[in-house]
């Protein structure tokens, strides 16, 4: 099991990863497909399960039960990948990305079958749980490695934090945050600053959107229940620009962005919004051809 220090080194650039592991297809990008490897491989140590949530076409699952493969703790119990999913192409994102990528899809498309062909060479380290995230049963184990990549609603992330960080265990458990710097999700910068006392950060930027945390310390019951309660959005805002104070560089300007969407759609104030895009136009570290710079475009175009 590595320590935060080895976590933040980035231990999965120049590990011998193999090939096949960029082969499926899917949302996720290369390093976070190494990194994800890496974890099975060398992070993992039998203490629980290990989490896909949001597996889509398989390619993160496919990525950690290749590592738990050759991990020197992969006969234990519970080196297995619980993948979650719908498997339905009932958003237009999901069916244009696999037509895109494989075949024309209609709308309400069952992709399981891609997910299992894709998957099929770690078939038996795999279990699929399909189904809505909300309703499908959290796993009885502990979770060692929790990627997410289904907080796609606030109801999701409260899923989330009630069910799954309650099961992570202290000094060990990984948590990936695969869409942290999309600005269309700020309650998961939210949420992990929330919860920053409990959490290092191991890798702030894993290309091309994730960020790495280590569970520290056990989350105290109160402050799991007293974050389900609701934050204001005077304390989300807080939340926010803690989270981007304490940043720095590309994805400190990444979550000045996500701050830009939360003033629009959450604090209401268009104006603020538009004078904070502005704000960050003018900044001298602006990249116009980054992608938090086509978000911004988004969000100013949309908004």
């Amino acid at each position: 099991m590595a320590s935060l220090a080895v976590l933040s080194a980035k231990p999965w650039e120049g590990y011998p990863v193999p090939d096949r592991i960029y082969m499926p297809h899917g949302m996720v990008g290369f390093e976070e497909r190494r990194m994800l490897y890496w974890l099975g491989a060398e992070h993992y140590s039998g203490a629980g399960i290990v989490v896909d949530a949001g597996a889509y076409l398989g390619a993160s699952a496919f990525a950690l039960g290749a590592g738990l493969a050759q991990s020197q703790h992969a006969a234990a119990p519970r080196a297995v990948v619980h993948s979650y999913d719908r498997f339905v192409a009932d958003d237009g994102y999901i069916r244009n990305d696999i037509s895109r990528r494989l075949y024309p899809v209609p709308e309400g498309y069952d992709y399981q079958g891609i997910f299992e062909f894709q998957t099929a060479l770690h078939a038996d380290r795999i279990v699929a749980h399909r189904g809505d995230f909300i309703e499908l049963p959290a796993p009885a184990a502990p979770i060692e490695i929790l990627f997410v990549d289904v907080a796609k609603t606030e109801a999701l992330n409260h899923r989330l934090v009630e069910h799954y960080f309650t099961r992570l265990i202290p000094g060990k458990s990984v948590v990936v945050q695969q869409d942290f710097y999309q600005a269309w999700y700020p309650y998961i910068p939210i949420t992990m600053e929330y919860f920053r006392d409990w959490f290092a950060v191991a890798d702030a930027f894993v290309a091309e959107s994730s960020r790495l945390y280590f569970l520290t310390r056990k989350i105290p019951r109160q402050a799991i229940r007293d974050f389900l309660d609701g934050l204001s959005v005077e304390q989300e805002a807080e939340l926010l620009r803690r989270a981007i104070d304490r940043d720095s560089g590309l994805t400190r300007m990444m979550l000045r962005v996500v701050e830009v969407l939360h003033l629009f759609d959450r604090q209401g104030r268009p104006d603020s919004a538009r004078d904070a895009a502005a704000a960050l136009r003018q900044d001298p570290e602006f990249e116009p051809a980054a992608y938090y710079a086509d978000q911004l475009e988004s969000i100013e175009q949309y908004r």
